[in-house]
């Protein structure tokens, strides 16, 4: 994943560097940015705080920070398949854990720096323009031949890194929990491979298709639900299955079962999408805990010590595919 993660990461990052650089010099400098940002939006709109009010929904309580900060916290735990398979490829957990500091440096400050000067200078250049459409008018009016191609191709570079990462991680807990598990736990590793292969082609097709189906429905609320809603529900299992032994198969079930038409429920026919962010998020993120924990204990617990302690040539449990509670 590395291999594929630093070089588009790289390009992505040179991109937005270029292009913040000739819009912000299009704006008349740095100084002439936040001057056009200020007769645009007025001055209230730079300062430190985000301006919690008169501007939509764009505005940023101090609840909805909270909760966004909730999220992110709760996502990284352990919901965020990119952060999951890093983490568990790493050499030691020293290295997991530094590796995860320095994703977060380049996530939240490197990469997110020339955004905001774009952001900035769009204002300043396009105060009126529609937000579906800044983007595209300001790489159209500022990028110039050369960081077009470099812009365009940074951006399939992202969009890429970000399909082979949830690809990988679906084929995986497809292949490990349902066919190498239940279906063929003594397949060779030949028909392994290929299974696998097999996985990612029918799990893009469906992506893919899926993809199709939302393309001419997606507007700013579906964004919004896809990208910060849909996995509020399940957010919990992130803490959960790091730290409670107790955590079950019923309780994940019960999660993604209830959690995915709840949060579309929430968000649409009850009209969360036109509330404050953190209504939304407290009722679900808590509707979560409050199902899981039921789930959980009216269940039995999980088997322990068995297929974590397998043997390599056979992927069968090593004591003999009986297991005990501990």
């Amino acid at each position: 994943m590395a291999f594929s993660d630093v070089p588009q990461f790289g390009l992505l990052l040179l991109g937005r560097v270029l292009l913040a650089g000739a819009v912000m010099a299009a704006a008349g400098g740095f100084d002439g940015m936040l001057d056009g940002v200020a007769a645009a939006r007025g001055a209230d709109f730079l300062q430190l705080w985000p301006p919690a009010e008169g501007y939509g929904k764009w505005s940023v309580e101090p609840m909805t920070l909270l909760a966004l900060t909730l999220m992110g916290g709760f996502s990284v735990a352990g919901v965020r398949s990119a952060e999951v398979q890093r983490s568990l490829a790493a050499r030691s957990e020293r290295d997991a854990a530094l590796g995860q500091v320095l994703n977060a440096v380049l996530s939240l400050a490197v990469r997110v720096a020339p955004l905001i000067v774009i952001g900035l200078s769009a204002i300043a250049l396009a105060p009126d323009a529609e937000p579906t459409q800044v983007w595209a008018q300001l790489v159209t009016e500022h990028a110039g031949p050369g960081v077009l191609g470099l812009i365009m191709v940074g951006v399939v570079a992202g969009y890429m890194s970000t399909i082979d990462t949830f690809l990988n991680f679906m084929v995986a807990g497809l292949f490990n929990d349902v066919y190498r598990r239940h279906l063929r736990p003594q397949a060779g590793e030949r028909e392994q491979v290929w299974v696998c292969r097999l996985a990612t082609v029918g799990i893009t097709a469906v992506a893919w298709g899926w993809a199709n189906l939302l393309i001419g429905r997606v507007d700013a609320d579906w964004l919004n639900f896809i990208n910060s809603v849909v996995g509020l529900f399940v957010l919990p299992l992130g803490l959960l299955r790091w730290v409670w032994w107790r955590l079950n198969i019923w309780g994940e079930i019960a999660a993604f079962a209830v959690g995915v038409p709840l949060a579309w429920v929430v968000w649409f026919p009850l009209g969360f999408k036109d509330q404050p962010y953190w209504q939304a998020f407290g009722v679900l993120f808590f509707g979560g805990w409050a199902v899981i924990l039921a789930a959980t204990l009216l269940t039995k617990p999980e088997a322990q010590g068995c297929w974590w302690v397998s043997t390599a040539r056979h992927g069968r449990p090593a004591s003999g595919g009986r297991c005990r509670l501990s």
